[in-house]
């Protein structure tokens, strides 16, 4: 029998991120195609600054080339799409990168303020954290099921990152009485 999935995608966060990407490598190729094209103007400047002059060039242009590529690679590192069913989660990327998540490996399950924060354990031992924003379409039905399929595999349960089991309702209580003698 086939699991069904429920796909939550958020298009315009896949959409912004590589377009973000996209207008930061063609800044990077012109800046770097400036420099290539200014090369030939080394030899113009006096001889104690040429090699002050492209040490320095080199390193500004290595530095902006790592901070652009670590950056396009965290772009493309935004969740853009969930695939959520009884055995676990797919989470897609703005790559298109698909990333397998069992509930086995998943720690917990935060409800918050910001959205659904999983926080499971990664391939590398690390703790990875997926986090579907109130900003998502079907952000509400995302968290239902999410607490539905967390619950049916004993996965902790937080509420703005306190466990459910510690919260206390005894504060609670007094209202909610109150409101059952009001009716």
């Amino acid at each position: 029998m086939p699991v069904l999935a429920d796909t939550f995608v958020h298009d315009t966060a896949r959409h912004a991120a590589r377009a973000a990407a996209g207008r930061l490598t063609a800044v990077f190729a012109l800046v770097a195609g400036f420099a290539v094209a200014a090369a030939p103007l080394a030899p113009l400047l006096p001889a104690a600054w040429l090699w002050p002059a492209v040490a320095a060039a080199g390193v500004a242009g290595g530095l902006l080339a790592l901070w652009t590529f670590g950056r396009v690679a965290r772009l493309h590192r935004t969740l853009a799409g969930v695939e959520l069913s009884p055995t676990g989660l797919v989470a897609t990327d703005a790559a298109g990168r698909r990333r397998s998540i069992p509930w086995g490996t998943v720690r917990s399950v935060n409800l918050a303020g910001g959205g659904t924060e999983i926080v499971s354990l990664g391939r590398r031992g690390a703790w990875e954290r997926l986090r579907v924003g109130p900003e998502w379409p079907g952000a509400d039905t995302f968290a239902r099921r999410v607490v539905r399929y967390a619950h049916a595999h004993r996965r902790t349960l937080c509420v703005d990152g306190v466990p459910c089991d510690a919260l206390s309702l005894g504060p609670l209580q007094s209202v909610l009485s109150g409101g059952a003698d009001a009716a």
